[in-house]
C-alpha cells in the first residue's frame, strides 16, 4: 500500500477527516482480503495457509513505530476506553479488587467483606464479576511472585475500586501483571450504571474485524487523542503507523520521514516537598521559620505571614533580633577583650604600676 510521505502527523490529517478516510480505506481493505480469501477453495497450501489465518483472525490492531524513544517514561501506564467496546463481559472472567471494609489491617474476616461487596453489585445488576477480593487480603495471600502470576493467570481481566489507590495496587502487583498486560483498570461501583463501566473497562483494542467502519474508525481516533494528550513528544514523535489483523501481515496507514531532532520530550515533573515550618530558640516567640526544599528559608508569623520589617529587608531584621537578644552577652566579652589588650600593651611597655592596678581591677571584677 502507498506510504503517506508528509512532514508532521498534524499536517498529514491525523486529527481530521483526511485521517479518518485513510483508516476506513484501511480498514475495508483488510475486510475485503479477508472475504476474499474465505470465498477461495483450498486448492494449494497457501490457500489452507490463509483460510487457517482467517478463521482465527479476529482482532483489529494499530502498531506505532517511534521516532525517539522517552527513556524518563518508561514504565508509565496509560488507560484509554475506546467509545465503541466490542469485549462482552459474559465472556470473560474478571476480578475485582475493592477496599477494605476495616481501617484495621489484622482484621481478617475477608470472605465477610467479599459477600458485603457481592450483594452490593447483585442488588445493581452486575453478575459477569467472578471474584472480588480485598486490597488487604491480596497484599496477605498473595505476596510472592508465583503466587501473584498464578492469579494473574486465572483471570482474563482485573478490576479495582477507583477508592483504592492505584500507584499502591500497581506497585503490590508488580511486574508479573504489568509484563501480562493485567494491571487492573479503575472502576466506580458506587454510582449506578456499573455494567456499562465495565464494558468499557475491558476495551484494550481497537475492535473486532466484524464491526462496521464507523465503530473502529472512531476507536482509533479516540486512541489518537490520548496519544497526542499522553504520550511524550505526541504525534510528532510517530515513525510509522500500522492496522493489522492477528496473524496478518501489518497494512501501513502512515509513515512520516521527518528528523528525529525536531521532537521535542517535556520534562517530567518533580515532586517537590512541601515545606516546614517550626519554630527556632534564636528568633522572637512570635516568629516561626519556614524552610523549603531548595534550601530559601523565611522568617514567618503565627499566622503564615512573611515577617518583615519596615524600610528593611527580612535579613536585616533578622541581623537586628539576634543582636539584641545577645547584646549583654556580646558587649560583656567586648569588655574583657579590651582590658586583656590594655594589659598586654602595659606589659610591653614595663609600667610595673600601671600592672599592678590593671591586675587588681580585673581581680576584682
Amino acid at each position: 500500500m502507498k506510504n503517506f510521505h508528509l512532514n508532521t502527523l498534524k499536517a498529514s490529517g491525523i486529527v481530521n477527516g483526511n485521517h479518518k478516510l485513510r483508516s476506513i480505506n484501511a480498514i475495508d481493505a483488510l475486510k475485503k482480503f479477508l472475504n476474499e480469501t474465505s470465498e477461495k477453495q483450498p486448492n494449494s497450501s497457501n490457500d489452507e495457509f490463509f483460510l487457517d489465518l482467517n478463521r482465527h483472525a479476529k482482532f483489529v490492531q494499530v502498531m506505532i513505530t517511534l521516532k525517539k524513544v522517552p527513556k524518563n517514561f518508561v514504565g508509565s501506564v496509560v488507560q484509554l476506553r475506546l467509545p465503541h467496546p466490542f469485549v462482552d463481559p459474559s465472556s470473560v472472567s474478571i476480578c475485582l479488587i475493592v477496599r477494605d471494609l476495616s481501617d484495621n489491617r489484622r482484621n481478617y474476616e475477608y470472605d465477610k467483606w467479599s459477600r458485603h461487596f457481592k450483594e452490593m453489585l447483585k442488588e445493581k445488576g452486575v453478575t459477569d464479576v467472578d471474584y472480588v477480593i480485598s486490597f488487604s487480603h491480596l497484599i496477605r495471600e498473595f505476596n510472592t511472585y508465583e503466587l501473584k502470576k498464578k492469579l494473574a493467570k486465572s483471570y482474563d481481566k482485573f478490576l479495582m475500586d477507583n477508592r483504592l489507590n492505584q500507584t499502591s495496587v500497581n506497585k503490590h502487583l508488580g511486574k508479573v501483571f504489568k509484563d501480562l498486560k493485567k494491571l487492573p483498570i479503575m472502576v466506580d461501583i458506587t454510582k449506578s450504571g456499573i455494567n456499562d463501566q465495565i464494558k468499557k473497562s475491558l476495551s484494550c483494542k481497537i475492535g473486532l474485524i466484524s464491526q462496521c467502519c464507523d465503530e473502529l474508525v472512531g476507536n482509533f481516533r479516540a486512541i489518537m487523542e490520548k496519544w497526542q494528550s499522553s504520550f511524550p513528544g505526541g504525534l510528532s514523535n510517530v515513525r510509522t503507523m500500522y492496522l493489522l489483523v492477528d496473524h496478518l501481515p501489518p497494512l501501513p496507514v502512515y509513515a512520516s520521514f521527518a528528523s528525529a531532532n525536531f521532537v521535542q520530550f517535556p520534562k517530567r515533573p518533580r515532586r517537590i516537598p512541601p515545606p516546614v515550618v517550626g519554630e527556632l530558640s534564636t528568633v522572637a516567640n512570635d516568629v516561626q521559620v519556614r524552610s523549603h526544599a531548595d534550601g530559601r528559608v523565611e522568617l514567618v508569623g503565627k499566622k503564615g505571614k512573611l515577617k518583615t520589617a519596615k524600610n528593611s529587608s527580612t535579613r536585616l531584621w533578622y541581623e537586628k533580633l539576634k543582636n539584641k537578644k545577645r547584646s549583654k552577652r556580646v558587649g560583656r566579652q567586648q569588655f574583657r577583650k579590651s582590658k586583656r589588650d590594655n594589659l598586654k600593651t602595659l606589659l610591653e611597655a614595663d609600667e610595673v604600676g600601671n600592672l599592678a592596678t590593671m591586675l587588681m581591677t580585673l581581680w576584682n571584677d
